[in-house]
């Protein structure tokens, strides 16, 4: 397979990681990482949500009744589950509610096929109403909705220039096959991420890096970490895991 190549010396890197039970997204400027300042992360996830570093790995999708156009991004993460719930609860909307369907926690199928060694070619999910759905459909649009969240926010900063020289990082497992990680590199592209502004990362790398290079004032008890000949242990805690890797 020939190399990939992507953007160099970006002026913009964006990471998005997509959960098992909760996603988020970072960014951080050129200027920022020569000054040794810290990453932004996005904790605005609406009216009523709770302002933390992650939302819901949940999407919300309307349907058209004629059953062949392509749904709609109605919302994402823990606006998704409000809407949806809002949805089935009023009586006001009881012949819509057939057109909504929420997907949660989708990411956990990708470990399933990975597990067990399967095709993600032409694989479905469920949404919580076990309404099927094209599984490559559900993250393209999830990870769009995260995408389309960023740029929306930060359309006043996001001139031709800078969007140029962006570079995107989506995070994947370290224990995924490479095909598995392809079915992500495909979905970010479907997203409307152009293949040279793309890279897929490794998330104990990533987090490893972070830490490496977190500013003077928060390296507080890390001791040698960073230093050449060191060696360290990456722990991945998540909602349904507990996962070390060295």
């Amino acid at each position: 397979m020939a190399e990939r190549k992507i953007i160099q010396d970006p002026d913009l890197v964006v990471a998005i990681d997509v959960g098992s039970t909760h996603s988020g997204y970072a960014w951080q400027w050129r200027g920022a990482f020569k000054a040794k300042e810290g990453v932004e992360f996005n904790t605005n996830w609406g009216p009523g949500t709770p302002q933390i570093h992650k939302t819901s790995t949940s999407l919300l999708l309307k349907y058209t009744n004629d059953g062949q156009t392509l749904p709609s991004i109605e919302a994402f993460g823990s606006n998704a589950e409000s809407q949806f719930a809002y949805i089935q609860s009023n009586g006001e909307k009881v012949e819509e509610r057939h057109n909504y369907r929420l997907f949660k926690e989708f990411k956990m199928h990708l470990y399933t096929l990975n597990k067990e060694g399967l095709s993600t070619d032409g694989s479905k999910t469920e949404s919580v109403d076990a309404f099927p759905e094209d599984f490559l459909t559900i993250m393209y649009l999830f990870i769009k909705a995260l995408k389309d969240d960023f740029m929306n926010k930060m359309k006043s900063k996001l001139t031709k220039s800078i969007i140029d020289k962006t570079l995107w990082i989506v995070t994947v497992p370290a224990l995924w096959s490479e095909k598995t990680k392809m079915f992500m590199r495909t979905a970010a592209e479907t997203a409307g991420i152009d293949e040279t502004h793309l890279l897929l990362a490794s998330e104990p790398e990533c987090a490893a890096v972070y830490c490496i290079n977190l500013p003077q004032e928060q390296q507080i008890n890390m001791g040698n970490l960073g230093m050449a000949g060191t060696k360290f242990l990456t722990v991945d805690i998540g909602g349904n895991k507990y996962l070390k890797i060295s």
